[in-house]
């Protein structure tokens, strides 16, 4: 016999009573009663999460209309009903040329004004300080220690001094550094008195010490605050590290009234932090806002690339020995980075790359062609390629992998594609044994070799084909 479920509704007052005897089972009833909770639920849960544009609200059109707008924003405003009860884009615009937006809703909490705040990122982006450049009074340029003398030897303007990991100059003209391509970074010293503490307050306030906003401002057009980020070198940790990072940075901003505003990502500076052994912090800076193009070719590359910089460098240090107008081969050219710096350093035609992987050959060709460079790329085993000409000079970053046989097949090969008196350039991190492979050949002169880093064994030979 089904059960019955009996359900009692008191709507008369004590002592009286409706009685309902429903028919159905027990786990129908249950159902149902489950499915009207699922269902509520939902209901709550969508009211929590609906955008406030979803509604009525006639203030949520203020975020809704936002996807239409066309208009780049000098300023937006972000916020609750203080916002746009406070702010008139419309004065902004007509009284001082401003474009601003207001998204604000009623009763908007911080957390939806964070993701409202990601989500309008997506979008636009804060302007960036202009950089004017011009004379500066000090200026590191950090590059490659064992030759730093190449690097030196190239600044015309400025009084320079060597340092351990590079070369300091002093009156230094920022146009002419823009030009040499052996340097890897650029730094400004930051001069003050250094707190002699290890601690974020110590470093905060000896980078206030210095005259960071003056020095800034005079390298950019544009007013206003500047986004950084913190570059800490030292013997801490990565916990402490983090810390560290972390309260100087907010000390930065509350000692410069936010004209210094920290920034995890879109930063136009950073503010390079280095333990010293004398105690405390010495500070540098360098500039995002200064725009790198020596190596804007390089849009492509591959695990194995060379760096274009140490590239830029090979040239310069075979540089005595390359001549004018050359025929040139790179048997392992991968993404082009030597061939081009090797245009780049000195007029060379025609130019040819061969390589047996296929897709770097097609990267070196999309490198190039942002250099509008008339460089030939081949896609074959350079044991295999033939030539209707013989080249002039050879020059290549040798595969990691090569061993004693390699380069036996390698020297072999290469003597049929290069004229007599032809110039080897020769760059391999296992630079012991190429220099060695070299010295074995009986038709082969040493002219120039140069370690690029000891620790890597990476090492050029400068040789030369005999004459006959």
């Amino acid at each position: 016999m089904e059960e019955q479920l009996c359900l009692r509704f008191n709507v008369c007052g004590p002592g009286k009573e409706w009685q309902i005897r429903v028919k159905r089972g027990k786990k129908i009833a249950v159902g149902i009663l489950s499915a009207a909770v699922v269902v509520l639920l939902f209901a709550v849960l969508q009211r929590l999460v609906q955008p406030k544009y979803a509604d009525d609200i006639s203030e949520g059109n203020f975020t809704a209309e936002y996807y239409q707008e066309t208009t780049k924003h000098d300023v937006l405003m972000i916020g609750d009903c203080e916002v746009y009860e406070n702010f008139d884009p419309i004065y902004l615009w007509k009284n001082y040329g401003i474009t601003s937006y207001i998204r604000g809703n009623a009763q908007q909490l911080t957390w939806q004004s964070y993701y409202m705040l990601e989500d309008t990122l997506k979008y636009e982006k804060p302007k960036h300080h202009t950089f004017c450049g011009g004379k500066t009074e000090d200026v590191i340029l950090l590059c490659n220690r064992n030759n730093r003398q190449i690097t030196a030897r190239q600044i015309q303007t400025g009084e320079v001094s060597m340092l351990a990991g590079g070369v300091r100059i002093q009156g230094a003209d920022l146009q002419e550094i823009a030009k040499i391509r052996t340097w890897q970074e650029l730094l400004f010293p930051l001069h003050g008195k250094v707190e002699r503490e290890y601690t974020a307050e110590a470093a905060a306030q000896t980078v206030w010490n210095t005259e960071i906003m003056e020095l800034l401002q005079s390298l950019h057009e544009e007013k206003g605050a500047f986004l950084f980020r913190i570059e800490y070198k030292g013997s801490l940790d990565e916990r402490k590290k983090s810390e560290f990072v972390k309260k100087t940075a907010s000390l930065l901003e509350e000692k410069s009234e936010r004209m210094l505003i920290n920034s995890i990502s879109d930063y136009e500076i950073e503010i390079r932090i280095v333990e010293s052994k004398k105690g405390g912090y010495l500070p540098f800076l360098r500039l995002y806002t200064m725009e790198d193009e020596r190596f804007a070719y390089r849009k492509e590359s591959i695990a194995a690339s060379i760096a274009p910089v140490n590239a830029a460098l090979i040239m310069q240090i075979a540089g005595d020995h390359l001549k004018e107008n050359a025929q040139v081969l790179d048997p392992f050219c991968g993404v082009g980075t030597m061939l081009i710096e090797r245009k780049y350093f000195r007029s060379a035609d025609p130019l040819y790359g061969v390589d047996i992987y296929a897709e770097g050959i097609q990267k070196a060709r999309d490198n190039t062609a942002v250099t509008r460079m008339p460089i030939h790329y081949i896609a074959r085993d350079f044991f295999t390629f033939e030539h209707d000409y013989l080249f002039d000079e050879l020059i290549t970053d040798m595969p990691a992998s090569a061993d004693e046989a390699f380069y036996r097949t390698f020297f072999k090969k290469a003597e049929t594609l290069l004229k007599r008196g032809a110039v080897l350039v020769l760059y391999n991190r296992q630079g012991t044994l190429l220099e060695e492979m070299c010295r074995r050949q009986n038709n082969l002169t040493i002219l120039k070799t140069a370690v690029l880093n000891e620790r890597q064994n990476s090492k050029v030979v400068v040789a030369k084909l005999q004459e006959a």
